[in-house]
């Protein structure tokens, strides 16, 4: 495109009508817009224009549109964000500069995306006591209560179970692609209990069924996660263990036998009349309580533990031992590693979300750090459909969503609680869940 097409357009940007500015007397900024999308990065020219101060994400994303459609009569207008820096662009351009304290007097490098779209208020569910963690599933929402139930509901909000699996607080809850629910108790003791999901949306059905119990943990279990066929099972907990379970249905080698535990653990299997199985491994190195778990997405020998002794540990499952080490300066709450390139998101006792590269062997393991929380954050989750984006939830009452290319500045912020929360789950596309001290579960909706 040459410079006269550019300046043609320049001219056509118009400001507010209630501003009522002269535009040959309003101050410009030279500005380059580039992409790094391969959608369309190439239809976006980085030969750098002057566009009014004044001008703000709309008056912008209404510019870029009219460029690419001039040479692109197919193109389908769109609703860009800006980022410059580290950070979105939220306000005018000549604010923005002033309040980064940004030079105007070189280019301005500005990089578009396309806007994610604001989600909006679903459901909100309440349970009898605090909610401390939910899954969504391609049916349903399972969530769990410190008084022991753990609860299922439609997306739409109806309650389809509400079953006591013990009698102490639950801490952690995973699902698996067959349905079955891993429930890490208080008591120390792992529930896994098989769902069975019927009906059509609004007549839905659910069933909780006893499957296993998985005993070994000498205190409380804090954390689980399964592996994606739903064969192996990780679990931490109070006692500094990763202990490693195959949840197999098939499997006959870690079932419960007497010779297997002591004599004062074999008088409480036997009041159990369900099939109790003990690990496969123990796995020990951390110094203090393990409360969050993840398995590696890229692969399946290896996983990662993160503990209140400020460390996270990476395993190797075949070799039974720590293949790395990421120490820290705050204990740790919460982990995810994104379903694409393995990148782990880690909540600690501040209110920094922080995304560290545990194979990258060069410089700081800590890529970025995320800023907008007051509170400790509680949960993280990556979206399971866009490797840029997550979620995360705090003591401070909110949760947000986030995009890796901006550190500084939250993409929204879901409001509604009215006290700490102490989860959040992005498991299906459509719909981000927090759980809260407040005793309610909410959904927003995408």
């Amino acid at each position: 495109m040459s410079s006269s097409d550019h300046e043609e357009q320049v001219n056509g940007f118009e400001p507010s009508d209630d501003e009522q500015l002269d535009e040959a007397a309003m101050p410009h900024f030279t500005v380059s817009f580039f992409s790094n999308d391969e959608q369309f990065k190439d239809k976006i020219s980085e030969t750098a224009v002057s566009v009014p101060s004044t001008s703000e994400p709309e008056h912008l994303s209404s510019f870029v549109n009219q460029n690419i459609q001039a040479n692109d009569d197919e193109w389908e207008t769109k609703t860009f964000d800006f980022i410059i820096g580290n950070n979105f662009l939220r306000k005018s351009l000549f604010d923005f500069a002033d309040m980064m304290q940004i030079s105007t007097e070189s280019v301005i490098k500005i990089e578009c995306i396309v806007r994610e779209p604001a989600p909006t208020p679903g459901q909100d569910l309440p349970h009898d006591d605090w909610v401390g963690c939910v899954r969504v599933t391609d049916k349903i929402i399972v969530s769990s209560c410190y008084d022991g139930h753990l609860y299922c509901w439609s997306h739409d909000g109806k309650q389809l179970l509400k079953e006591q699996i013990c009698e102490e607080p639950i801490k952690s809850i995973a699902v698996d692609k067959q349905n079955r629910v891993y429930v890490a108790s208080q008591n120390s003791v792992v529930y896994v209990y098989k769902l069975d999901v019927k009906g059509k949306t609004g007549a839905m059905r659910v069933t909780a069924t006893p499957s296993i119990h998985l005993r070994g943990h000498e205190r409380s279990a804090e954390c689980v996660a399964v592996n994606k066929d739903g064969t192996k099972l990780i679990s931490g907990g109070f006692d500094n263990h990763l202990k490693v379970w195959n949840v197999d249905e098939k499997d006959e080698l870690t079932k419960y036998t007497s010779s297997k535990v002591g004599k004062d653990s074999a008088k409480k299997l036997k009041t159990d009349n369900v099939e109790t199985r003990v690990p496969l491994v123990t796995l020990t190195s951390h110094k203090d309580a393990i409360v969050a778990a993840a398995w590696d997405p890229l692969n399946d020998k290896h996983v990662f533990s993160a503990s209140w002794d400020h460390e996270i540990l990476v395993w190797d499952l075949e070799m039974g031992g720590v293949i790395g080490r990421e120490p820290a300066q705050k204990a740790f709450t919460a982990i995810s590693a994104n379903p694409f390139n393995g990148r782990l998101l880690t909540g600690s006792t501040d209110p920094i979300v922080r995304l560290w590269d545990t194979r990258d062997r060069e410089g700081s393991r800590v890529k970025q750090s995320f800023s907008g929380h007051s509170g400790w954050v509680s949960g993280v989750s990556w979206s399971p459909t866009n490797e840029n984006l997550f979620v995360s939830s705090s003591f401070d009452k909110a949760s947000h969503m986030w995009d890796v290319r901006s550190a500084k500045t939250p993409l929204y912020k879901l409001a509604g609680h009215t006290d700490r929360l102490l989860c959040v789950d992005w498991s299906h596309p459509d719909f981000i869940a927090t759980g809260s001290v407040d005793c309610t579960l909410k959904t927003y909706c995408r």
